[in-house]
């Protein structure tokens, strides 16, 4: 008999790079487990259905919970129904997929630690700042350093022969926006280096099933195949440009999240370049010399899947 295996928690909502993050997972599960049942579940079939599952599952079944930048304190309702998980949970081992981590405080970071800080729990962080967080307060999990999970769609996404015309800027306008009353000034200044500059959103409204989450990333991948460069502080407008190896400019966000994923996996690809701060006139400068080194010289990421090592040790910033 085919035994299963679980992915818990994974979103509804209409985030792609959440929505990437899932499909990547599933991808990379199916392929380490053939011959198991992959079960997916989003978050409120989680909450509804896993004390059913555990009570009819053997003990050595395998539970993998959605990776993503929401461990800590700043997307809180996550982090309750992560929580509430893993206390269900119990003993039974269980996986994390690569996470960020921020705490507001030290208390919250104690806090914390009586849910994770636990022997049955494998915790993978996705940079060396989350890293350090998880190994201080969770001393009794497994920890260790990974990539975002969507690194490994490289092979699947890699360059495809097509032209590469649009001029596409991604930022925030959440709680994660580093810049938010340089975003318009930004704007502007890159409409007036290129005139086609479009904003390009990575969220959307509406929700999304596991049915579709195929062809929604496939629908970004697409996009990022026909841009010769991309502006972003968002993470995974990020990693699709590295996959895809399109010319990008890489701006932090609200915490270490988006410096310290191009100092661990990036500092060294040459078509990616980290401007520490939203300045629009050394952003543009930024913008003509990624695309200048894609016009002449080979821009393929040399790292692929979810074994991407970092090309150098040193932080850029």
């Amino acid at each position: 008999m085919e035994k299963a295996i679980y992915l818990l928690l994974t979103p509804a909502y209409a985030s792609i790079g959440d929505q990437a993050i899932a499909w990547a997972e599933e991808r990379w599960l199916a392929a380490q487990y053939p011959d198991h049942i992959l079960c997916v579940l989003d978050e409120e079939q989680t909450l509804r259905c896993l004390p059913g599952i555990l009570a009819e599952s053997p003990p050595d079944t395998l539970f993998f919970l959605q990776g993503g930048g929401n461990l800590g304190t700043l997307y809180p309702a996550v982090e309750a129904r992560r929580r509430q998980v893993i206390q269900v949970l119990g003993a039974r081992p269980a996986v994390l997929f690569p996470q960020s981590v921020w705490f507001e405080s030290e208390e919250a970071a104690r806090q914390s630690a009586e849910t994770y800080s636990r022997p049955n729990l494998t915790l993978f962080a996705r940079e060396r700042c989350s890293l350090a967080l998880m190994e201080r307060w969770y001393p009794r999990a497994n920890v260790s350093l990974r990539p975002d999970i969507v690194y490994s769609l490289y092979p699947a996404v890699r360059r495809r022969d097509q032209p590469r015309t649009r001029v596409l800027v991604s930022l925030r306008a959440d709680r994660e926006s580093a810049f938010p009353r340089q975003r318009d000034a930004l704007l502007r200044a890159l409409r007036r280096a290129w005139p086609e500059a479009e904003e390009y959103k990575m969220y959307h409204g509406g929700t999304v099933g596991p049915d579709q989450r195929e062809a929604l990333v496939e629908q970004t991948v697409q996009t990022f195949h026909t841009a010769r460069l991309i502006v972003t502080d968002r993470l995974h407008g990020v990693i699709f440009a590295a996959v895809t190896g399109t010319p990008c400019v890489a701006l932090p966000n609200a915490y270490h999240k988006n410096r310290e994923n191009y100092g661990t996996w990036l500092y060294g690809v040459n078509y990616i370049v980290f401007c520490p701060d939203a300045n629009p006139e050394k952003v543009a400068a930024l913008a003509q010399q990624v695309i200048a080194i894609a016009e002449t010289e080979k821009t393929q990421l040399m790292k692929t899947g979810w074994e991407i090592h970092a090309t150098h040790e040193s932080d850029p910033s």
